[in-house]
């Protein structure tokens, strides 16, 4: 009987830690290399698709701070890393969801929220704790990811991402929705004095 209790406890312990070393590595990444990325107009002389992991909150993509990433067009592969020795060097918590933004840069240019670019979310990628030493975690894109910005298509793995231009979609300012009602109302009244 105690053989067996002593086993229980063994098999539990190791569970437990199979589990804390999975939730625990030194870099995360986001990979595939099946993917087409979809940009109108197509890329100039100097500009190439560029990648980082970062997190999307609120309508805003914020960069990982130690982020890299890349796109080559002739392979499809897609690859964006964030890695340290602590999660307050990347910028993120453990345990936040993280996004993907593929965007349209020059060699070397940081995201920028101001060209084309498409950000992608799934509810499977998640920070881990960072510890110098330990594995990496790797995620990829899959028919759960969904487009927050641009458009993505699973397309049996092999996926395709459209850019767009997140600057280019305005949000209406207080001040312009408070004129349209104005609006609204004088030519109300005017109707109903008619």
């Amino acid at each position: 009987m105690k053989n067996k209790t002593i086993k229980t406890i063994l098999c539990s312990m190791g569970l437990l830690l199979a589990n804390q070393i999975q939730s625990h590595a030194t870099s995360v990444k986001i990979y595939d290399d099946s993917f087409n990325v979809s940009s109108s107009p197509a890329l100039g002389a100097s500009e190439q698709i560029a990648a980082r992991i970062g997190t999307w909150s609120g309508g805003v993509f914020t960069s990982g701070l130690t982020g890299t990433g890349f796109y080559d067009n002739e392979l499809d592969e897609l690859s964006a890393t964030v890695s340290a020795s602590s999660n307050s060097t990347v910028g993120i918590s453990p345990g936040t969801l993280l996004a993907l933004a593929i965007y349209k840069s020059t060699s070397g240019t940081p995201y920028s929220d101001a060209v084309l670019q498409a950000v992608l979310t799934d509810s499977t990628w998640v920070m881990p704790t960072l510890v110098f030493g330990l594995t990496e975690t790797l995620y990829a894109p899959t028919a759960n990811a969904v487009a927050v910005v641009g458009s993505y298509n699973f397309a049996g793995g092999n996926q395709i991402v459209t850019l767009t231009n997140l600057a280019a979609i305005p949000e209406p300012s207080v001040a312009s929705l408070l004129a349209l009602g104005t609006v609204g109302l004088v030519a109300l009244r005017v109707r109903r004095k008619s």
